[in-house]
């Protein structure tokens, strides 16, 4: 269906960005990872049930391509690479730099998607993606850049603080290579049953981390509980839509409209958090958005 894969992508990034906030908002209480792992969990049983529930309703059927062995190994490298290599890395950057750098150093995944897609995929680049590989980035670089004098830091050393850095870096390349990972595993499931095997696989690779790290000692209280629930569910939804819009549109253009999410991160953290929205936010918006159309009109 024409326009799927882009619908998918922008609908994808507005869960994920709702499901950072949540993230940021709880973890000044509790570790980041353990609510990542919470999340991812609960996503599993979602995505698990919604095939129950829809195959005995007979709307569902999975569909197996000839060779699910090797499709189950791609999804496990992208699970390995994007949902426990890139997101645990992304979320252990966040106390140690901080979310506007973090999330300012995690814009470059679509550059770093394009060319392993073009190189390892052989996927075409656009004239409206190439243009928007530039605006959207740089765009969302001055959405999620802080206004001078108001950058909320976390307070660290400076070998620390490197190594936040390092990781920052880090999630966007491996969550490059799990799109490109993703894209030929989809030829051999389809979207909801990839999702249940994705999240499946992902759950015992974040808790694996999480108590090799401790994390599992910190206490959950209700709020936490209620907020692991609520990420869950987005969670769950982006990943599902990601899939889509990867099968669609190809892992290039759906990577690059997905990184969109602080696009509506901000304005929420505004709306919500009470954080200031400066005018460079604003000359951010209107180039995300612009890259945002380049990419769906050309």
């Amino acid at each position: 269906m024409p326009g799927l894969g882009d619908l998918a992508a922008l609908a994808g990034a507005i869960c994920w960005g709702v499901t950072t906030l949540l993230v940021r908002h709880e973890a000044r209480r509790t570790s980041g990872l353990l609510i990542n792992a919470l999340s991812v969990t609960l996503g599993c049983l979602y995505a698990l049930a919604l095939m129950l529930g829809l195959w005995l309703l007979g709307g569902y059927a999975p569909r197996i391509g000839p060779a699910p062995l090797l499709g189950v190994g791609e999804l496990l490298v992208s699970v390995l690479l994007s949902l426990v290599l890139g997101d645990s890395l992304y979320f252990l950057a966040l106390p140690r730099i901080g979310v506007a750098p973090t999330m300012s150093l995690s814009v470059t995944e679509p550059l770093f998607t394009a060319v392993f897609a073009v190189l390892l995929l052989g996927e075409a680049v656009s004239i409206g993606l190439a243009a928007a590989l530039v605006l959207i980035p740089l765009g969302l670089y001055l959405v999620t850049l802080p206004a001078r004098g108001r950058a909320v830091t976390p307070k660290t050393d400076r070998a620390n603080l490197r190594l936040g850095i390092i990781m920052a870096v880090g999630a966007p390349i491996a969550w490059g290579l799990s799109s490109v990972a993703l894209r030929p595993a989809l030829d051999q499931f389809d979207p909801l049953l990839s999702t249940a095997i994705k999240t499946c696989f992902a759950s015992v690779g974040v808790w694996l981390i999480v108590r090799r790290s401790g994390a599992w000692r910190v206490s959950a209280g209700r709020g936490q509980v209620g907020m692991a629930l609520g990420a869950a569910t987005l969670s769950a939804a982006s990943i599902l839509l990601f899939t889509v819009a990867v099968q669609q549109a190809g892992a290039a253009r759906a990577t690059t409209l997905s990184a969109t999410s602080p696009l509506y991160t901000v304005p929420l953290a505004a709306l919500l958090l009470g954080e200031s929205v400066t005018p460079r936010m604003l000359v951010g918006t209107a180039l995300t958005v612009a890259g945002v159309v380049l990419v769906v009109a050309l």
